[in-house]
C-alpha cells in the first residue's frame, strides 16, 4: 500500500506550502542528534535512554517532512538535491539500525543480575524506536521520491542520476517510488509511448536489481508482460525478477485468500519463449538462455537441490527461523517489553501433490486445528516487519528444518497458557501425526530441542510475564505466561543465531492506530483491574462452552464451529474470543474509520461518481464529525502530514475509550502515545 501522494499541480503546490509551514524549524541536524544518541555499547542502554531517544526521533521524523519541501516552481536540480538529502539521511539511519542490531549477541554475556534486565528492555525499546523511525522515514521518503521521478522522467540526464544515486545507496524506498513508470505510458498520440525511454527502463532495473525491494516486483512483472518492449529490455528485467526473487507457485489446494503470486516461472518462461532472441546482444543471449533453462527447472520441479529462495535479494534457507511483528498486545505481556516480534515460524522443504517442491514458512496460528505450510514469500505479505535468523551450524538449521517438515499439516491446538513444558515431553518421540501443543514461539524449540543442543543455545535470555497486574487480570482470562516462558524475541539475543535478513518496515497510519490500541489494552492489564463485560453473543458461547465441559457431542460441535482444537479448554478459549473480538474490534474499527475519514476530507465527489447512497452517508459523516479539519483543508491551511496526525490521534482515542469501556474500571490511563 502506498501513501496517500498528489500529482495535481495546485493541490501539490499548496502541500508543499502547508508542509513548509507545519515543520518550520526542524532542525536540519536531528537526524545526526538521533544518530549520535543511540549507544554503541550494552551498558549503555536503559528505559530513560529509550525515552529520550523516542524525543529525538520525533525531531528526526519532523527534518524528514521538512527536507521534501520544493518551492512550487522547482527546478530538476532542486528536486535532485531533495532526493540526495533524503537517501543520505535513511542510509545514516538504516546504519545505526545495523550498529545496533551488532550488539544483540552481547547480552547473554552479561549477569544476569538486576541491572540485566533494564538493559535489555532499553536495547528493546531503542530498536523499536530506530525501527519506527525508518518507517516513518520510508513513509514521507517515498512521497517525494515518487513526485521526484515522475518530474525528472522527461530528463534523462537528470533521471540516471536519480537513479546511480538511489542504485548506490541500495534505497529500496527509492527503487519502489520509481517502479511505476516502468510502466507508466504517455498520450497514446505521443511518439513516445511510454513515459522512459529503453535506456531509462534499463538504468531503473538496474536500481531494483540492486535495492532488491518486493513491492516492485509486480511492475517489473508489468514491464515483461507489456507490449512494444525491446527483448533486451524484457530479458534484463526478468533477471531483475531473479535477482529480486521470482515468487513461487501457490500451494495446491491452498487458502484462497492468500495472496496470488505476482509473476510465476511457468508465466515468465512462456513469455521468454515467444522473445526474438535474434535481436540480443553478445553480453544478453547468453543470460537469456540460462533465464529460459533455469525457469524451465522452476516451473517443473520448483526449488531444487542446494538452491535457496530468494527473498528481496536474501537467501533463505530451510531451518531459518521467522520472527514477524504485527500490531499486538502480546509483546506488551512478557518483562522483555516492548518485544520486538509477535510471531514466529519456522522454514522448511516441502513438496505437495503437484510435485513442484517449495520453501515455506511452518507456523502455529492461534485458530485451526492443523499445522499450516505457506510459501515463504507468500507469508511475509501478513506482516508488518519481519526477521530471518540462521543457526550458525547448517547441521543445526538442517535437522530443525526436517523436523519442521514432519509436523506439516499435524493436529494442532493452541496452548493459551504459554507453557513449555508440553514441548519438552515431545522430545525424541515421532512428531509425524502428533498433536502439536503450544503456542507460537513453543514451535521454535519444538524443532530446536530435537538437535540436542540447551534451549539457552537459542532462548538465553529468561523470561517472565509482565509485571503489575498482569498475570492477575490474565487468569480471569484462563490465560498465563508458564514457567520457562520463551518469546518471539528472545532468539534475537543468541550468540548462536545470525540475522539472515532483516525487512524494516513501511510507516501505515492505520498501524499506528492499531497498535497504540493493542498497547493501551496491555498497559491496562499492568495498571488496572480488568472486569471485561461480555456481548450477548459472547455470554451466549461462554454458557455453551460450560456446558460442554459434560457433553462431548456440543463439545465437538463448539469446537468445529471455532475452528479451534476439541481438545483446547473451551472455557477458557471463549472468554479469550471475547476478549480478541472485542480488542479487534476496536483497533481495527478505529484504523478503518481513519481511512475513511482521510478520504472523506481529502478526495472530491467528483472523483467518484460511482459511490452508493451508503457510501455518500458515510461520507458526509465523517466531513461533520470533522467539519474543522475538512474545511482547514479545503483552505490550504492543513497539510496532508497535519492532517493524518489530527485523525490518528483523534481514532486512537476513540479506540482506547472503547476498550476503557469494556475492560477497565479506571478510566485515566490516558491517550496512549
Amino acid at each position: 500500500m502506498r501513501p496517500f501522494c498528489i500529482r495535481q499541480p495546485a493541490l501539490a503546490i499548496a502541500f508543499a506550502l502547508c508542509a513548509s509551514a507545519a515543520v518550520q524549524g526542524a532542525s536540519p541536524d536531528a537526524v545526526e542528534r538521533f544518530v549520535a544518541a543511540v549507544p554503541t555499547t550494552v551498558h549503555s542502554f536503559s528505559p530513560d535512554q529509550a525515552d529520550q531517544l523516542a524525543a529525538l526521533a520525533k525531531q528526526a521524523d519532523d527534518w524528514f517532512a521538512d527536507a521534501t519541501n520544493l518551492p512550487p516552481a522547482a527546478t530538476n536540480a532542486q528536486r535532485l538535491a531533495v532526493a540526495e538529502r533524503l537517501v543520505a539521511a535513511m542510509s545514516k539511519l538504516d546504519g545505526t539500525r545495523v550498529r545496533a542490531l551488532d550488539l544483540r549477541k552481547q547480552f547473554a554475556a552479561l549477569p544476569g543480575d538486576t541491572n540485566r534486565q533494564p538493559r535489555l528492555v532499553g536495547y528493546v525499546a531503542t530498536l523499536n524506536v530506530i525501527v519506527d523511525l525508518l518507517a516513518r522515514a520510508n513513509y514521507t521518503s517515498l512521497s517525494a521520491l515518487d513526485e521526484v521521478g515522475f518530474e525528472l522522467a522527461a530528463d534523462p540526464p537528470a533521471f540516471d542520476k536519480l537513479c546511480r544515486t538511489l542504485t548506490d545507496a541500495k534505497n529500496q524506498i527509492g527503487a519502489v517510488a520509481l517502479a511505476p513508470l516502468l510502466v507508466e505510458r504517455r498520450e497514446r498520440t505521443a511518439p513516445q509511448r511510454y513515459l522512459l525511454t529503453p535506456e531509462q527502463q534499463l538504468s531503473l532495473l538496474r536500481l531494483i536489481s540492486t535495492a532488491t525491494p518486493a513491492e516492485a516486483l509486480g511492475d517489473v512483472a508489468d514491464l515483461v508482460r507489456a507490449p512494444d518492449v525491446p527483448a533486451f529490455v524484457s530479458v534484463v528485467a526478468a533477471e531483475t525478477i531473479r535477482r529480486v526473487g521470482l515468487p513461487q507457485d501457490a500451494m495446491p489446494d491452498g487458502d484462497p485468500t492468500l495472496p496470488k503470486p505476482r509473476i510465476t516461472a511457468g508465466e515468465l518462461h512462456s513469455i521468454l519463449s515467444r522473445l526474438d532472441a535474434s535481436s540480443l546482444d553478445d553480453k544478453r543471449a547468453p543470460l537469456f538462455k540460462d533465464l529460459l533453462a533455469w525457469l524451465d527447472l522452476r516451473r517443473k520441479r520448483g526449488i531444487v537441490g542446494e538452491e535457496p529462495l530468494v527473498l528481496e535479494g536474501r537467501a533463505i534457507r530451510p531451518g531459518d527461523w521467522m520472527l514477524m511483528r504485527n500490531p499486538s498486545p502480546y509483546n506488551l505481556f512478557s518483562d522483555l517489553a516492548p518485544g520486538l516480534f509477535t510471531h514466529v515460524g519456522v522454514v522448511a522443504a516441502t513438496t505437495p501433490s503437484d510435485g513442484i517442491r517449495r520453501i515455506v514458512v511452518v507456523d502455529l496460528p492461534e485458530r485451526g486445528t492443523r499445522l499450516p505450510a505457506t510459501p515463504v514469500d507468500t507469508f511475509v505479505k501478513r506482516t508488518l516487519n519481519y526477521a530471518f535468523l540462521r543457526h550458525e551450524e547448517p547441521t543445526v538449521a538442517a535437522r530443525m528444518a526436517s523436523v519442521a517438515s514432519s509436523i506439516v499439516g499435524s493436529p494442532s491446538q493452541f496452548d493459551l497458557n504459554f507453557r513449555i513444558d508440553r514441548v519438552d515431553r515431545l522430545r525424541g518421540k515421532p512428531l509425524a501425526g502428533q498433536t502439536i501443543t503450544t503456542y507460537c514461539a513453543g514451535l521454535l524449540w519444538l524443532c530446536a530441542q530435537e538437535t540436542g543442543r540447551p534451549r539457552s543455545e537459542f532462548f538465553p535470555i529468561p523470561e517472565k510475564s509482565a509485571g503489575g497486574r498482569t498475570s492477575e487480570n490474565l487468569a480471569k482470562l484462563g490465560i498465563s505466561i508458564g514457567d520457562d516462558f520463551v518469546s518471539p524475541t528472545g532468539p534475537l539475543f543468541s550468540p548462536r543465531m545470525t540475522v539472515a535478513a532483516w525487512r524494516t518496515p513501511m510507516y501505515l497510519p492505520q498501524r499506528e492506530i492499531e497498535q497504540a490500541v493493542f498497547d493501551h489494552f496491555a498497559r491496562g492489564l499492568r495498571e488496572q483491574e480488568l472486569s471485561p463485560s461480555l456481548d450477548q453473543y459472547q455470554s451466549l458461547r461462554l454458557k455453551l462452552a460450560e456446558a460442554a465441559k459434560s457433553n462431548d457431542l456440543l463439545a465437538k460441535a463448539l469446537a468445529k464451529a471455532n475452528d479451534v482444537s476439541e481438545e483446547m479448554n473451551l472455557v477458557s478459549a471463549a472468554k479469550a474470543a471475547a476478549v480478541v473480538e472485542t480488542l479487534d474490534e476496536a483497533a481495527y474499527g478505529a484504523s478503518a474509520a481513519y481511512g475513511q475519514a482521510f478520504d472523506a476530507i481529502v478526495v472530491e465527489d467528483d472523483d467518484r461518481p460511482q459511490l452508493t447512497p451508503t457510501q455518500r452517508q458515510a461520507i458526509s459523516t465523517a466531513r461533520e464529525t470533522h467539519a474543522d479539519l475538512r474545511q482547514r483543508w479545503l483552505d490550504y491551511r492543513l497539510s496532508s502530514r497535519e492532517l493524518r496526525q489530527a485523525l490518528v490521534r483523534h481514532y486512537i482515542a476513540q479506540g482506547q475509550r472503547q476498550l476503557d469501556a469494556r475492560f477497565f474500571s479506571n478510566k485515566d490511563l490516558g491517550n496512549g502515545r
